[in-house]
C-alpha cells in the first residue's frame, strides 16, 4: 500500500479518534503534504528506505523547520505506520527503521558550513548583528541576551556577566528591568561570544557619540538600538526579516539561532 493511500485511510477512520484539536489537525495536514507526501507519498509503505525517511527530515530542515517540527513530522509517520501495522498492512520493523532514521538525522549538524558562513556574514551587515552572533555563540535565550548590562562586562575573572532581566515595557515604552545575578562570567564565554561582545562595546561607544543628547540607556544595556533604547519585539521582528533576507535562510529568527552551532558542545 502506498504511503498516500495509507494516510488517507488513517485520516478517514482513525485520526478522529485521537482527540486532536482542529489547529493541530491542520498543522498535521500541512506537514504531511509539504514534507512526507512530497518525498515518499507515492512509495510503497513497506519499501521506504532509511535514506528516504532521512530525506523527509532534510526537506523540512532545509525549509527552516526546527527540532519541534521534525518531532511532529516523525509523530505523523509513526501514527501512519502504527495504523498500518494494526491493520496488518506493514511489518513492525519498518516503523523501527523510520525511528532509527530520524534519530540518525537529528544527530547531524543543523546547518551546513556554507549556510553558517552566510549567516555569519549577515551578522556583520546587520545593526543588531553582534546580538545575533552572541545568542548563536552562547546558545542562550534572546531575552537574557537583550538584558545584559555593559557594567558587568569588566573582562575580569569572577565578575557576573548577566545582572539584569528585561521583564517588559510600561505604558510609556520604558523598559521594566529586575535585578538578577548568574554564574555567567567573561571567563566562561566562548571565543565567538567574546568576539561579539567586544565588537558591541565598541559599537555602543560609537552610537553614544553619534546620538549625543538623544542617547537614553539608564541601565547601560549592552545590546540596544542606535539611541540606547531597550530592544522590543517589533525591533527584533524587523531584524529577523533582515537576517532572512541577507542569509537566504527561511524562518530564521533570533531565538532559533541557538541551534546554529549544534555540533558544538554545550557550554
Amino acid at each position: 500500500m502506498r504511503i498516500n493511500d495509507l494516510y488517507d485511510e488513517y485520516r478517514a477512520s482513525e485520526r478522529i479518534n485521537l482527540n486532536i484539536g482542529e489547529s493541530t489537525l491542520n498543522c498535521e495536514e500541512r506537514f504531511y503534504v509539504d514534507y512526507i507526501a512530497a518525498i515518499i507519498g507515492d512509495k510503497e509503505a513497506d519499501e521506504v528506505t532509511e535514506d528516504e525517511f532521512v530525506a523527509v527530515a532534510k526537506r523540512a530542515r532545509a525549509q527552516g523547520r526546527q527540532r519541534d517540527s521534525l518531532i511532529s513530522i516523525r509523530r505523523i509517520i509513526y501514527r501512519i505506520y502504527e495504523y498500518g501495522i494494526r491493520k496488518g498492512y506493514l511489518s513492525v520493523n519498518r516503523m523501527e527503521l523510520a525511528a532509527d532514521a530520524y534519530m540518525k538525522f537529528t544527530n547531524t549538524p543543523m546547518y551546513s558550513k556554507e549556510t553558517i558562513s552566510r549567516i555569519e556574514d549577515a551578522f556583520g551587515r546587520m545593526p543588531l548583528g553582534n546580538l545575533y552572533g552572541f545568542v548563536a555563540a552562547m546558545r542562550c535565550n534572546a531575552a537574557d541576551a537583550c538584558a545584559l548590562s555593559e557594567d558587568s562586562v569588566l573582562l575580569e575573572e569572577g565578575v557576573c556577566f548577566l545582572d539584569h532581566i528585561l521583564v517588559g515595557f510600561d505604558a510609556n515604552k520604558e523598559p521594566i528591568i529586575e535585578q538578577k545575578t548568574s554564574g555567567m562570567t567573561w571567563s566562561n564565554l566562548n571565543d565567538k561570544a567574546k568576539h561579539y561582545v567586544s565588537r558591541q562595546i565598541k559599537l555602543q561607544a560609537l552610537n553614544k557619540r553619534r546620538a549625543g543628547d538623544n542617547w537614553h540607556n539608564p541601565y547601560n544595556l549592552l545590546f540596544t538600538d542606535g539611541y540606547g533604547n531597550a530592544l522590543n519585539k517589533e525591533v527584533i521582528r524587523k531584524s529577523n526579516e533582515q537576517l532572512i533576507a541577507l542569509s537566504n535562510v527561511p524562518k530564521l529568527t533570533l531565538d532559533r539561532l541557538k541551534n546554529l552551532y549544534k555540533e558544538m558542545p554545550e557550554r
